[in-house]
């Protein structure tokens, strides 16, 4: 467990948790001239910032956990309703759902599973776990590079994990119906991109 001390602005970040999009984070800062001992805020980290943003102080420390708990609530909410959402079979893909990866294996613009225990709890179902590779040395068969880079399926966001992160790999026709959709979808248009690039 890492001992940093993690600071927005003045304020000691006290207490966080991963849910959704965001961090949720409680804060204190007991030297304020002001008396807004208190911050409630939402942390946000991707591969090109890391900031907080919504923050908001105030002198009563029931009032900073309220809006925190609002927050949580939204939340898990939007997470709730996508895993509800009728098109898609938000089940957690385990082994029984692709075929296992080999070192000797090329995955290069193959449709792969994210090993639920990599993923935050909230992010164990299929929805964010099947990617579609697009590159990194970690796609290529007994590479000493780990990283693959990939877009989701479902929200076709690019992002990147280690080639020890995938649980396995899927064929086209063991896909359920909503990711065959999304794939072909995202293959049209690298597709079309890579002719554009081309006529150039």
């Amino acid at each position: 467990m890492s001992n940093e001390i993690r600071k927005a602005g003045a304020y000691t970040i006290i207490n966080s948790i991963h849910i959704g999009n965001v961090e949720l984070v409680l804060g204190e800062n007991m030297n304020d001239k002001d008396g807004n001992f208190y911050l409630v805020g939402n942390y946000i980290q991707n591969d090109l910032f890391a900031q907080y943003e919504n923050c908001l102080v105030s002198k009563d420390f029931t009032e900073v956990a309220d809006i925190f708990a609002d927050r949580l609530k939204e939340q898990t909410t939007q997470l709730k309703a996508e895993r509800d959402e009728p098109t898609f079979a938000n089940n957690m893909l385990t082994k029984s759902d692709c075929t296992s990866l080999g070192s000797d294996e090329n995955i290069e613009n193959k449709v792969i599973v994210i090993k639920p225990d990599v993923l935050r709890p909230e992010h164990r179902i299929a929805t964010k776990q099947l990617y579609l590779t697009t590159g990194g040395n970690g796609t290529r068969a007994n590479s000493l590079g780990t990283a693959v880079f990939c877009k989701n399926l479902y929200t076709s966001k690019e992002t990147r994990f280690e080639r020890y992160d995938i649980l396995g790999t899927v064929e086209k026709n063991n896909l359920p119906n909503w990711a065959k959709e999304k794939l072909s979808d995202l293959q049209q248009k690298q597709k079309s991109k890579s002719h554009k690039e081309v006529e150039r």
